[in-house]
């Protein structure tokens, strides 16, 4: 084997490498897309929870709003990571 053919070998496995490392890279970012969107599914039941328990309950009124804020910010974020282009997850 001359040292061309090494080298195109060589080049061939690096290309079938990066080929494959996009692949599972996309894989990836489409999985934690899906994810993100079934904890958005998630908190919306929780939040509709929260404001049946929060009419249901006066004396708990306080603590639910503050829980209900704090998810507001955790949903957030979550929508920013479910709405990225997949080559940016």
């Amino acid at each position: 084997m001359t040292a061309a053919h090494a080298i195109q070998i060589m080049a061939l496995i690096n290309f079938a490498g990066l080929g494959l490392a996009y692949l599972i890279t996309q894989r990836a970012a489409r999985h934690r897309r899906q994810l993100a969107l079934a904890e958005l599914d998630m908190i919306r039941e929780l939040r509709l929870t929260m404001h049946d328990l929060k009419f249901s309950s006066p004396e708990i009124e306080e603590s639910l709003d503050v829980g209900l804020i704090e998810l507001r910010e955790t949903e957030s974020q979550i929508r920013r990571i479910a709405e990225r282009p997949l080559w940016r997850l």
